[in-house]
């Protein structure tokens, strides 16, 4: 006779009135750097990102790894967007930190930082709409164009 055991995703409780399995997360498997809904407070509804990289380094919301036991969120607070920050490494075109923001406008790339949305979020009282537009583990380059500018080139993985 075989038992069903709580796992990952699900759990499985009985009593004397019958069986019950509670599937924690259901439907398809998400894409690297994907937004999906986290949570809701009473201020904000938050947000997560599924585990990816760029450059190979992982992604920080809240200096946090998005790949932690403990998963990460990001307030939501107005419409705007979930984008990277990714800052340069002295001395290379490539990041040596990248971490996942949310603005309600997104930031202008500069010599030492490179923006890219992940997603657009709308933000109607404590529901969110995510519009995806990245679905990849990423890699970045910067071009420098002038000696204070600079062209980040992304590129899905």
């Amino acid at each position: 006779m075989s038992k069903l055991q709580p796992g990952v995703g699900y759990t499985f409780t009985s009593d004397s009135k019958g069986y019950s399995l509670n599937v924690d997360t259901p439907g398809r498997k998400r894409a690297a750097l994907e937004v999906y809904t986290n949570a809701i407070s009473a201020t904000a509804p938050a947000v997560s990102v599924q585990p990816g990289s760029v450059n190979k380094v992982i992604p920080k919301i809240g200096g946090n790894f998005i790949d932690a036991a403990i998963i990460p969120q990001l307030a939501v607070t107005a419409t705007g967007y979930i984008y990277l920050k990714a800052t340069r490494a002295s001395g290379t075109p490539f990041p040596a930190t990248v971490e996942i923001l949310f603005a309600t406008t997104l930031p202008a790339d500069t010599a030492s930082l490179g923006h890219l949305a992940l997603a657009s979020v709308t933000k109607t009282g404590n529901s969110l709409q995510i519009s995806q537009l990245v679905r990849a583990s990423l890699i970045t380059a910067r071009v420098a164009t002038s000696p204070s500018g600079a062209y980040w080139y992304w590129f899905n993985v």
